[in-house]
């Protein structure tokens, strides 16, 4: 039995890689394709409403934060105020995180204006998407 588990699990996992390397081929096409504009003419733009659930049912801040409180900070006092404090870093540092994203795009969004720039940035962006899969497919 605990072999047959070993062997389904192999697959799986060589499964999760080969698809994982052909879905990041597909975004690093998309991205090389890629014909955005900065203007905001035609798109809706997103309420609280809808930010605070996209933030609620985030899968990378929920994995982080599962992995975070059980693997780090397990051995954390179980207090109220420490588990408060924790929450309270985490928070302002996401927060940082977030308004640093903001000011970079908000600064070097003046740079994406020219079409030569589009180019540079989605063609540098692509062939990095290439070698995260070629890798995940060697590893």
């Amino acid at each position: 039995m605990g072999s047959l588990y070993r062997s389904l699990l192999t697959f799986f996992l060589r499964l999760c890689k080969y698809l994982g390397a052909a879905y990041i081929l597909y975004l690093a096409y998309r991205v090389l394709h890629a014909d955005y504009t900065l203007s905001q003419k035609g798109s809706k733009l997103l309420d609280y409403k809808d930010g605070l659930l996209l933030q609620l049912f985030n899968p990378k801040v929920l994995v982080l934060a599962l992995t975070l409180y059980t693997t780090f900070l397990s051995s954390m006092n179980h207090s109220v105020p420490a588990l408060f404090l924790s929450a309270l870093f985490f928070t302002m540092m996401s927060f940082s995180a977030i308004s640093l994203w903001a000011f970079f795009g908000t600064t070097f969004s003046h740079v994406l204006a020219s079409q030569k720039a589009k180019r540079v940035v989605n063609s540098s962006l692509a062939l990095l998407l290439v070698f995260s899969a070629v890798t995940l497919i060697i590893v």
